[in-house]
């Protein structure tokens, strides 16, 4: 415990000249200690870990010139059904591994970016509103079943 002080105060020390005392100091301190615990070092080798579990990202996608416009449906999905930006970020993230893996038919890239939107929404939102498929395929003018949805939901969350 005695080496977590001495890292703490080697860590967040900005100014040695700029002591604080009293509460604000003891606050402050407190704050910055959340992650210096016994279990930091084996929290940290588990995600590493996890990482290292991870297909391999080679940013190679044979669409890459496509993802442009699935991004700007992404970014008009999410702001048209109010989900938050952490799920947009997630959206993209498994749009871009999913595609890097696979070749896609061109006509079911933008199936791709709204069923990767649809399972970020339902991981990252905390309120009960997800849009549905149907919601989402009014974006594209209708243009896929919710059988093809159901159908990319498998197969995305599968890989």
């Amino acid at each position: 415990m005695e080496q977590n002080v001495a890292a703490e105060q080697n860590i967040f020390v900005v100014d040695r000249k700029l002591k604080k005392t009293g509460p604000q100091a003891d606050v402050e301190r407190l704050a910055k200690t959340h992650w210096l615990s016994d279990y930091a070092q084996d929290i940290f080798l588990t995600m590493r870990e996890q990482e290292l579990r991870r297909r391999p990202f080679f940013y190679l996608s044979p669409q890459l010139n496509e993802r442009r416009r699935m991004l700007q449906l992404l970014k008009l999905a999410t702001s048209t059904h109010k989900l938050s930006r952490c799920a947009l970020h997630l959206a993209v993230y498994y749009m871009d591994r999913f595609v890097d893996y696979y070749k896609i038919r061109p006509d079911k890239l933008l199936l791709v970016a709204i069923t990767c939107l649809h399972i970020a929404a339902q991981i990252e939102n905390t309120e009960a509103f997800i849009p549905r498929y149907c919601e989402m395929n009014q974006l594209v003018k209708n243009a896929y079943t919710a059988f093809e949805y159901k159908l990319w939901k498998g197969r995305s969350c599968a890989s």
